[in-house]
């Protein structure tokens, strides 16, 4: 039985006890039986709050030891929470370090491309400027040796002119 419970059940003993002590005087024969029941409701009761008492304390034992669970619980969970602030703290400085390693190796990349169009462009000129020496050296070859073909020929041929026939 609750406290409140209990407080309503006291009002109505003290009501009854007010009751029977103006009634004493007309009801002398039926009050020592009323007071005996009066008497075992009260060590009932008496009992009851005994009881009462007891799951209370049980109850107190039991939120207690919850108490310190959660405590013991917040104390992890704050153990985890500066684990992971630490964990965030990493990734952010490891984002931030790949981040700087990206846009460097971007930087290289960059250049190297540049150096590779540079070298590229400077292949291609001296391949343009050999072709069109080639292409001298070979117009000039074909123009001597149109040249020495004619000598040759005439030559040849004067050889044919000044050569007795048989």
């Amino acid at each position: 039985m609750s406290l409140a419970e209990f407080i309503p059940l006291l009002a109505l003993v003290v009501t009854n006890l007010l009751a029977v002590a103006g009634i004493v005087y007309y009801m002398a024969s039926t009050l020592g039986k009323r007071i005996d029941g009066l008497d075992k409701r009260i060590d009932g009761l008496d009992k009851r709050i005994d009881g009462l008492d007891k799951r209370i304390d049980a109850l107190d034992k039991r939120i207690d030891a919850l108490d310190k669970r959660i405590d013991a619980l917040d104390k992890r969970i704050d153990a985890l929470d500066k684990r992971i602030d630490a964990l965030d703290r990493r990734m952010d400085d490891m984002n931030a370090n790949i981040n700087a390693r990206f846009n460097d190796m971007n930087g290289r990349f960059s250049d190297m491309n540049a150096r590779f169009d540079d070298l590229s462009h400077q292949l291609d000129t001296r391949f343009n400027d050999m072709n069109i020496r080639i292409d001298d050296l070979r117009s000039q070859m074909n123009r001597e040796h149109d040249a020495l073909s004619q000598k040759v020929d005439a030559h040849i041929n004067d050889q044919q002119i000044h050569q007795p026939r048989v």
